[in-house]
């Protein structure tokens, strides 16, 4: 089994297996040490790739050189990036394994635009807000049911208890969640866009996650038409949304 660095790496690479690629996700989902990590990598990667020519590769190749010369040059030295610190060592290894991919191998993007990235680091799940779920007790409503097996991560159970709650006007956007959280973002995007489209509960919360659900399928105009929407019609997430915003210019 590949390990953590080697993920992050392989994925940049374009060289990760569909089971690796799920592994990722998890990752990136769970655990916050290492979606820190990886949000490094990927704000590293787009510096190099929008650097003019060869200028800013040699600068970090003589950087790597330097830091490789011994721990005495970067023994507790950090830099400082996104609001946290990084050991001087880090940002070296980190640059090492970029400039070894090649330096347009470091491309894999929609119009310069690292979609899927984006996705997984603005992707959390949306709390369960309908039903006050109590451990230990199982509740006899089917409504109870589907909002412990969501709370529990059961996203087929919740999926299929859903469907017996269609007419409620929450169903559609609980579903889209769930099948999110399945991979299955092409089925989300119907849900999310009926939702929006019966205008009742939770549409600010669905243009966000149908602009999200758009950039993990590389649709990145309709992302930002999503967010643009939000922008203008609702006050959801609106520092979020515009960061992700000129994150996509």
């Amino acid at each position: 089994m590949m390990d953590q660095e080697d993920l992050i790496y392989g994925y940049f690479s374009n060289s990760l297996t569909p089971d690796e690629k799920k592994r990722l996700d998890v990752l990136l989902r769970d655990n916050v040490e290492f979606r820190e990590r990886f949000e490094f990598e990927r704000r590293l990667k787009k510096t190099i790739v929008q650097a003019e020519g060869g200028k800013l590769k040699a600068k970090l190749q003589h950087f790597e050189t330097d830091a490789s010369l011994g721990e005495d040059n970067t023994e507790g030295k950090e830099l400082k990036h996104g609001g946290k610190r990084f050991p001087v060592w880090m940002v070296a290894a980190s640059v090492a394994v970029l400039i070894a991919l090649g330096w347009w191998a470091l491309m894999p993007t929609i119009g310069g635009v690292d979609s899927l990235a984006l996705y997984q680091s603005n992707f959390e799940p949306y709390p369960n807000t309908v039903v006050n779920i109590t451990r230990g007790e199982n509740g006899d409503s089917l409504e109870a049911a589907a909002f412990m097996a969501y709370e529990m991560e059961n996203f087929e159970m919740a999926l299929d208890k859903l469907k017996g709650l269609k007419a409620q006007p929450y169903a559609k956007f609980y579903s889209a969640q769930s099948l999110l959280r399945l991979n299955r973002t092409e089925e989300a995007i119907v849900l999310l866009k009926e939702n929006i489209d019966a205008g009742s509960h939770f549409v600010a919360e669905s243009h966000w996650y149908l602009a999200l659900a758009y950039l993990r399928v590389h649709q990145v105009d309709l992302a930002k038409d999503q967010l643009t929407e939000l922008v203008r019609e609702h006050s959801y997430k609106r520092e979020a949304v515009q960061v992700l915003l000129t994150d996509l210019d």
